[in-house]
């Protein structure tokens, strides 16, 4: 009787070993998919065929930055500039 108690106990541990285990695996692989996800948004990735090539993070921000540069009317700011003369707002009212 003891051998068998013995026997189910082990069964029931090696259960619970592999049980976890594979939770432990699944949640790795769930996140390792997230950081490579996160790695190619970050990176970008090249054009490829019939699939456009994405910017990277740090070239995308580099369009933004110039967005926000005057560079004699073709930037935003510029944009932004000229509606705040023609609708009056870059003067205060009283």
């Amino acid at each position: 009787m003891d051998l068998i108690l013995t026997i189910a106990g082990a069964i029931g541990v090696l259960a619970g070993a592999v049980s976890g285990l594979a939770l432990g695996g699944r949640w790795m692989i769930r996140t390792l998919r997230k950081v490579d996800r996160f790695l190619e948004d970050w990176n970008g990735e090249p054009a490829r065929d019939g699939v456009p090539g994405r910017p990277g993070v740090m070239a995308r921000l580099a369009h933004i930055e110039a967005e926000l540069r005057p560079n004699g009317g073709a930037s935003m700011r510029d944009e932004i500039r000229r509606i705040h003369h023609v609708t009056g707002a870059d003067h205060p009212g009283p």
